[in-house]
């Protein structure tokens, strides 16, 4: 995320959300005035002159306090408590910035090397305060912990001299007891160090090779490699002036965007969607923020409107989460089904986001444009079609009966061609697994259809029946097809040769009990019973097909002789029907051919 002119990586910005990030704080946060104190290395230098203790080129800070402590020059501990502790040093605002942005996650957790107390000061009474060598678990705490002591202590316990290192990270070890774990367990943000600092070579030994660890640094060339050699990740800020001024105006911007509450999300998503995407990275990447949070996604699809953001979020990976299948749920489904998929002037837009997105209909977006087209109800406009085709190429079979309410609502002769292809799909035959009934049975194959009977029945007789001379031979037409298909399913899966695996378990083709007991069932059969019991337009003789060419079954021979021929009145079961009496009766037998 882009803070200002400086990117967040987004593991810190997760981790400060989720409580997981500590903040570790180096002497450079207390440079600036008014707290005005020196880092290590002066301090050093100013105490060896105090002491006139020769310090050789390159020499290490803590060696040059070991040196004029071992000498008995001074008290080393006591004058460096003296000079951190100058009363007219104050916190300033990078350590105001600081406890802000730990404060604003969920839980504050503050790490300093400093002797100073001028983040005790800012943060006031309540979270816990340890000092080394005394240390919580590192892997279990809250609080602010001065790991290399502070000045309420006694000054002989202040870490300083290459001996009292010495004894915290090696003899001892109780610093590196506490770093390690805590390494391992929380995203670690350095602040107030450079990658040569004093400390950092200590630090170095303590930094698991896993370790998730960043540092707010100066943007120089060297910076970055610098700090890859420690395996710490540089975030470069700028520093045009040399007064690190941007750093805390960096951290305190951080700290107010993360306490931000819920209202202010909303009126900032509302300003910066009022008009086209602006292109400046601090509000894209907040918008991109905004999109993968479950809590804000719903203030985007709320006043995000127009071709050119719909644009944008096809770039965008929640976005297309929705056409992959992985999404889980995302209000954006709604958003683009209601005002793009359904909005006559975005749907080429919508159309051809589909296409960008890879061109499938994931779950989640499936089911919002179904519920769109039902809402919208029928007849359908014309440039509604190419989504109704969408929906039966991408059909997931399961959770869903938006097709089933698709076809029941289409009205004819207004959705005729759009009914029959609804009506095509759903009746089709597919072939399932069904488990055995029993242990160690062998599991079986059955012949269902695609779409729910009892929607089907529905359509069928609210929608279809009552304008059923228009589409009549259509169906017919479709039937014919599913059959002849239905026994090839048959066939190809039947466990035994000559065996007929649709007309066992059949339901009854009139309205009987038994027919409760199945899922599936009483299809195309059903649609027989329906057809004979409409007056339908007389068709011409022709040799039927099925009867001769694929059907073992005479009964089934009957269906089709029934289903084919001219209709007189009522003849439901073919009982008035001018047919044979075996013809007759075998139709009244007759079920789902694939059931």
């Amino acid at each position: 995320m882009w803070i200002g002119q400086v990117e967040l990586p987004q593991e810190l910005i997760d981790a400060h959300r989720a409580g997981d990030l500590v903040i570790f704080v180096g002497a450079g946060a207390s440079i600036a005035s008014p707290a005005d104190l020196p880092d290590f290395k002066k301090l050093s230098d100013e105490i060896a002159k105090d002491a006139r203790v020769v310090v050789e080129a390159g020499e290490q800070p803590d060696v040059v306090l070991g040196n004029a402590d071992a000498d008995k020059l001074m008290d080393v501990h006591r004058r460096i408590a003296t000079r951190i502790g100058d009363p007219a040093s104050k916190p300033n605002v990078l350590h105001e910035a600081i406890v802000r942005l730990a404060r604003a996650g969920r839980t504050t957790r503050i790490v300093t090397t400093n002797y100073d107390r001028h983040l005790s000061t800012v943060l006031g009474d309540g979270p816990p305060e340890y000092r080394g060598p005394v240390l919580p678990l590192g892997d279990d705490f809250d609080g602010l912990v001065y790991l290399h002591g502070t000045l309420e202590q006694e000054p002989r316990h202040l870490v300083a001299t290459d001996q009292d290192f010495g004894t915290a990270y090696l003899l001892d070890g109780w610093a590196v007891r506490f770093l390690v774990p805590m390494f391992r367990e929380y995203t670690v943000l350095f602040v107030g160090y450079s990658h040569n600092d004093f400390a950092m070579t200590y630090l170095g030994r303590a930094l698991p090779p896993t370790s998730r660890r960043y540092a707010l640094a100066e943007d120089t060339p060297e910076q970055k490699q610098h700090w890859r050699r420690l395996g710490i990740t540089a975030v470069l800020y700028p520093n045009p002036d040399r007064d690190h001024s941007a750093l805390p105006a960096l951290i305190g911007k951080w700290a107010e965007r993360a306490e931000m509450r819920l209202l202010d999300h909303r009126q900032m998503v509302a300003r910066l969607v009022a008009g086209p995407p602006s292109g400046v990275p601090e509000e894209i990447s907040y918008l991109e923020d905004v999109l993968g949070s479950d809590d804000k996604v719903r203030f985007f699809t709320e006043y995000a409107r127009g071709p050119q953001w719909l644009a944008w979020v096809t770039e965008q990976p929640r976005f297309r989460q929705l056409f992959d299948g992985s999404a889980v749920g995302s209000p954006l489904a709604e958003w683009f089904a209601q005002h793009f998929v359904a909005e006559e002037e975005h749907t080429r837009a919508a159309f051809e986001a589909v296409e960008a997105c890879g061109g499938r209909l994931g779950f989640r977006v499936w089911s919002a444009i179904g519920q769109r087209l039902h809402i919208i109800g029928a007849p359908r406009p014309a440039w509604l079609t190419r989504w109704v085709v969408l929906l039966i190429r991408d059909d997931p079979r399961e959770g869903a009966d938006w097709l089933e309410y698709a076809l029941k609502a289409s009205r004819l002769p207004a959705d005729r061609d759009t009914l029959l292809l609804l009506f095509t799909h759903l009746t089709t035959p597919t072939v399932d697994f069904r488990q055995p009934r029993r242990p160690r049975l062998p599991s079986s194959v059955e012949l269902n259809i695609r779409g729910d009977l009892e929607w089907l029945r529905r359509a069928w007789e609210e929608t279809i029946v009552p304008a059923l001379e228009g589409v009549a031979r259509e169906l017919l037409a479709i039937s014919d097809v599913h059959l002849r298909q239905a026994y090839r399913l048959s066939d190809a899966t039947a466990g035994s040769p000559g065996w007929d695996s649709l007309s066992r378990g059949r339901m009854a083709i009139e309205r009987h009990p038994q027919n409760s007991f199945r899922k599936h069932g009483g299809g195309q059969s059903a649609l027989g019973r329906r057809l004979r019991q409409r007056r339908i337009p007389r068709f011409p003789q022709r040799r039927d097909p099925v009867a001769h060419a694929h059907s073992p079954d005479p009964r089934r021979r009957a269906l089709v002789h029934l289903l084919a021929g001219p209709v007189r009145g009522d003849l439901a079961f073919g009982r008035h029907r001018r047919v044979s009496r075996e013809a007759a009766t075998s139709a009244g037998q007759c079920s789902l051919p694939w059931a």
